[in-house]
């Protein structure tokens, strides 16, 4: 649950910058609306989300995938109080065309500070009935409580460090599922070539503790992302993750015993500002995960596309 670290410096940038944390059938990150406002003064957006899941369930036959599409809808709210604070809100569903899975619904309530030295963002997340696969690589629905936190710091005009930090609690109807993820990541961005191309890199680490504990694991990463605005309307970025996990499980009869897995993921993002409201957004996301456990590799990938109308 690697979380970006932005700056808001430079007018054009402040215009197209669309940052998305996806957590492939868990929760859909998103910062703020789009632009900026004046002390006292709010803005705010809706955005349709039409999402295209390869092998959704994860199967490690090919025979089995399932491909199946969801539609999303999501609010966004934002004031500025004084300065440079903001509070946010969100509020979202997603519906998904298979049948068996329950739609979601998710609220998030936030307050940033988007400085040109000091940067902060925390807020608490909840989703219903959202799409896990954080348990053994396997489908479930859970409810999922997630409070997070992340700061970066200019430092000179060239280089911006952050900190970032989350935890969050999911719950199942199967109780033994119920587990809790904690995570740290530390990130480090150049920003000498200006506002047109920034370069970053990162590293985190973490765990999920489940009531099952031979399903429990540690997890740590890293990764780096070109971001690239070559046009005041257009905004690029990729990204490519290195996941490990290991888990920890001390029982040696368990079929996790000294199992292992690598999760690399590259994920890209589009966003095309068609007019002064209305912006477009394109983001896919390609995943192919390795295991020590014979019989349990498999790679997904996801396509979301949705305009954004500000008001």
């Amino acid at each position: 649950m690697v979380l970006v670290l932005l700056s808001t410096a430079g007018v054009n940038m402040k215009r197209c910058l669309v940052v998305i944390a996806m957590l492939l059938g868990a929760t859909a990150a998103f910062a703020q609306p789009a632009g900026t406002s004046k002390a006292g003064e709010s803005r705010s957006d809706v955005r349709l989300e039409l999402y295209r899941f390869n092998n959704f369930f994860q199967a490690t036959v090919p025979s089995a995938e399932q491909d199946i599409n969801a539609t999303g809808l999501e609010y966004r709210y934002a004031k500025r109080l004084r300065a440079e604070d903001e509070i946010f809100a969100h509020v979202s569903a997603r519906k998904f065309n298979q049948s068996g899975i329950s739609t979601s619904y998710g609220a998030r309530l936030g307050w940033s500070h988007p400085g040109t030295v000091h940067q902060f963002r925390i807020y608490v997340d909840q989703r219903m009935n959202a799409p896990s696969f954080d348990v053994g690589n396997t489908y479930g629905q859970a409810d999922t409580t997630t409070i997070a936190g992340e700061y970066s710091y200019r430092l000179r005009k060239q280089w911006q460090i952050g900190v970032e930090g989350d935890y969050d609690r999911q719950t199942f109807a199967n109780e033994n599922r119920n587990n809790t993820g904690t995570e740290l990541g530390v990130s480090m961005r150049y920003r000498g070539f200006g506002y047109k191309f920034t370069p970053g890199v990162g590293v985190y680490t973490g765990d999920r503790r489940i009531n099952l504990a031979t399903e429990s694991y540690d997890e740590k990463g890293w990764f780096v992302q070109a971001e690239v605005i070559p046009k005041p309307w257009l905004y690029l970025s990729a990204r490519y993750t290195a996941r490990a996990r290991d888990y920890t499980t001390n029982v040696a009869t368990s079929s996790n015993f000294g199992r292992n897995e690598e999760h690399p993921q590259l994920a890209l993002i589009a966003s095309m500002k068609s007019s002064p409201r209305l912006t477009w957004l394109i983001y896919y996301s390609k995943e192919d995960v390795t295991s020590s456990r014979p019989g349990n590799n498999f790679k997904d990938s996801l396509l979301l596309i949705g305009p954004q109308y500000r008001f």
